[in-house]
């Protein structure tokens, strides 16, 4: 994750989409990290091998600093993994009417 500002003080987030989420200790007993830490697998061959040409994506900041905005259908339901698996349900619920597409999804 990067934080990046330009000349006109916008702020942006940028997150690699080629590292998949993970919740950290799922699977493992005796971990001692907290549910709704993530550690990201960058090595994840079939996440790789699905994720077409996109490598990032970039989230403006909103000027109050308390959200961000998605550009894209895909960067929106990242986010909203993301959110998902740090339950960070309340957050995640108001994200869903953003994450809509009007074309077909293909396979």
């Amino acid at each position: 994750c990067v934080l990046l500002e330009n000349e006109q003080h916008d702020m942006f987030v940028l997150l690699s989409a080629a590292a998949k989420p993970v919740v950290a200790g799922a699977g493992a007993k005796g971990e001692r990290f907290p549910a709704t830490d993530l550690i990201f697998d960058r090595n994840n061959r079939e996440w790789l091998a699905n994720l077409g040409q996109v490598r990032s994506y970039i989230y403006p900041v909103h000027s109050s600093c308390t959200f961000l905005f998605t550009r894209t259908f895909a960067s929106g339901l990242y986010l909203l993994l993301l959110r998902l698996l740090t339950q960070n349900y309340a957050v995640a619920f108001g994200m869903i009417d953003t994450c809509v597409s009007d074309t077909t999804l293909l396979d």
